[in-house]
């Protein structure tokens, strides 16, 4: 895999996961933002306050270490699964594995796990958006256009989140309707 492909990729997966951070800490300036259509090279502001798993996993990501990262990701998933853990931590285990199998490209996988995402937390705008992402780049533009709706309709009055997903659906040519 070439350099830049792998930065592209990586800076994705980052991405993907900095906005399960946004769940957690409910900072409005997370997610994952498309840089232009056709790309698979997003960009976000990155804030702090997560759960552990998650920097963990996100670390592995940044230093190109995508196996580990996915053992990390099904590890998390297993052990909130095993010890009966709380939605929110399931969210984020399952919104997590999503993240990288976005980034090695196991789309179908990614689409699988953000589901189940977005079946624990049907409120929560990020995993709509992470799996908008994996349907955007697994070339599904009408359900990536269905889940970037979905995640507008669950960000309510968070600007900072409404201009990420009013810029993503931008990338479908797909005018964002205007908030009440």
């Amino acid at each position: 895999m070439s350099r830049l492909k792998r930065l592209t990729v990586n800076t994705l997966a980052l991405l993907l996961l900095t906005g399960l951070q946004a769940v957690y800490a409910q900072d409005p300036l997370t997610g994952t933002r498309l840089r232009a259509a056709g790309t698979a090279s997003p960009r976000t502001s990155i804030q702090f306050g997560e759960p552990d798993e998650v920097a963990q996993i996100r670390n592995k990501l940044e230093a190109d270490k995508t196996d580990e990262a996915l053992q990390l990701a099904l590890g998390y998933v297993e052990q909130t699964d095993k010890a009966g853990r709380d939605t929110l931590s399931r969210f984020y285990a399952r919104n997590s594995l999503c993240a990288v199998y976005t980034v090695i490209r196991e789309l179908e996988k990614a689409e699988q796990e953000c589901s189940r995402a977005v079946e624990l937390m049907p409120a929560q705008w990020s995993g709509w958006n992470n799996r908008g992402t994996a349907r955007y780049l697994a070339g599904d533009m009408i359900g990536a256009q269905q889940d970037f709706l979905r995640a507008l309709e669950q960000a309510g009055d968070q600007q900072g989140v409404v201009d990420l997903l009013r810029h993503n659906l931008s990338l479908l040519d797909v005018p964002a309707p205007a908030l009440e």
